[in-house]
């Protein structure tokens, strides 16, 4: 008798793994950092709406997925200082980014 215990995963896609893969398996890290853009991703209303944190998830993670929601950023408008320095740490994104990578988006 064999006996098997795992976690199902519904995973729509993954279109580019930013970490090393090790003997073919991907880190649990990616993963996690993929469940949490996509929920990032799911519930994003504006900047305003976003703490400082996810921010600067978003900015560091280097996660394609994000793209569409820096364009939605890049449109809204905004006055006080919280809302430019959000706005600001969200374009940082692109200084993670390989040049070429950065440049065809």
């Amino acid at each position: 008798m064999i006996t098997a215990i795992g976690t199902p995963v519904l995973l729509s896609e993954i279109q580019h793994i930013q970490a090393e893969a090790v003997g073919g398996d991907i880190d649990g890290s990616v993963i996690k950092n993929k469940v949490k853009a996509s929920l990032i991703i799911e519930r994003y209303t504006g900047i305003y709406t976003m703490d400082n944190a996810t921010a600067e998830f978003i900015a560091t993670s280097r996660l394609t997925e994000f793209v569409p929601l820096l364009f939605k950023a890049m449109n809204e408008t905004g006055e006080d200082q919280e809302f430019k320095d959000r706005r600001a740490t969200l374009f940082r994104y692109f200084d993670f980014l390989d040049i070429d990578q950065a440049i065809a988006i």
